[in-house]
């Protein structure tokens, strides 16, 4: 499923304006992840499917990694550690979710860069995060109501039956993307 919405992502962000040796425009899609819990590396491995099964390379140094601050999170930032020259060499940033989309997008717009403009960038939860002005951020939602239910049957299912109660297959819930002004769409 996360190769799925990332494709659709992918779909949706501008090309950047230049090209490789043989004319042929090249996009290029970065991505901060975390990378002390399942979420952040499913959500990355999503990213990197994606990229390598439409034909872009997954570049070391267009993916950020951040673990998880106490101190931090009761602040509501993550203060990751990117590179900006990296980063503006990028035609779009994906971020763990939107709550870290929106400190970047602040970050950015104090150093002059302007989304979409420069960079789209998108998130995930759905959080309707307000950027600036007009600028409402591109996210991925995901059922949280179905989500909740169905850990809870699970957890019920290993009290009754015992721990070893599992899904066969992995549990795929319907996402879908809330395609904002967070991204230029490419034509």
């Amino acid at each position: 499923m996360w190769r799925l919405l990332s494709f659709r992502l992918f779909s949706m962000v501008r090309p950047l304006q230049t090209a490789d040796a043989s004319g042929r425009r090249t996009y290029k899609i970065a991505g901060i992840f975390k990378e002390d819990d399942l979420q952040g590396i499913r959500r990355s491995q999503g990213y990197a499917e994606t990229l390598f099964e439409v034909g872009l390379q997954v570049d070391d140094r267009h993916i950020w990694w951040f673990h998880s601050n106490h101190e931090m999170w009761i602040q509501n930032k993550y203060s990751v550690e990117y590179s900006l020259d990296d980063l503006m060499k990028c035609t779009a940033l994906v971020c763990y979710n939107d709550m870290l989309a929106e400190e970047i997008y602040h970050d950015l717009s104090q150093k002059g860069i302007c989304i979409p403009q420069d960079l789209s960038i998108v998130g995930f939860d759905n959080q309707n995060i307000k950027l600036d002005g007009d600028c409402y951020l591109t996210s991925v939602q995901h059922p949280r109501r179905k989500l909740g239910e169905t850990a809870a049957n699970l957890v019920w299912d290993m009290i009754e039956q015992g721990c070893n109660v599992a899904p066969a297959e992995p549990i795929i819930m319907p996402s879908t993307i809330v395609a904002r002004n967070s991204i230029i769409r490419r034509f």
